[in-house]
């Protein structure tokens, strides 16, 4: 799970974010509930649950339904315990976030 850190440090870049780590009533909610309620709200979902997000967007485009984006992050290219992984994830989040809105997207972040 991402930490709520990110979310703080997008807000200060001007990035309305919204972190589930710290929301207890969230934390446990399924991923459904989750990725419905970041469409609800209008946000892009950042996580790096693949397995059960992708048939999340899968969905989404079987049933032509838009969502407002998908960031997936893996473990080999942004190592949660490494040393420089916190920054390189709010980098490319704050570059991708500036350059896609208004559309459906699933994005790797590299």
């Amino acid at each position: 799970m991402l930490t709520g850190e990110i979310a703080v440090r997008l807000l200060a870049r001007d990035i309305d974010t919204v972190a589930i780590q710290p929301e207890p009533g969230l934390r446990k909610s399924p991923d459904a509930e989750v990725f419905a309620l970041a469409q609800s709200e209008g946000r892009v979902t950042v996580t790096y649950n693949i397995r059960d997000f992708m048939p999340l967007h899968s969905q989404y485009m079987a049933e032509s339904k838009s969502h407002h984006g998908l960031i997936l992050l893996t473990e080999s290219r942004f190592p949660q315990r490494a040393a420089g992984t916190f920054g390189h994830i709010i980098e490319g989040i704050a570059g991708f976030a500036k350059t896609q809105q208004g559309q459906s997207f699933t994005h790797w972040l590299q």
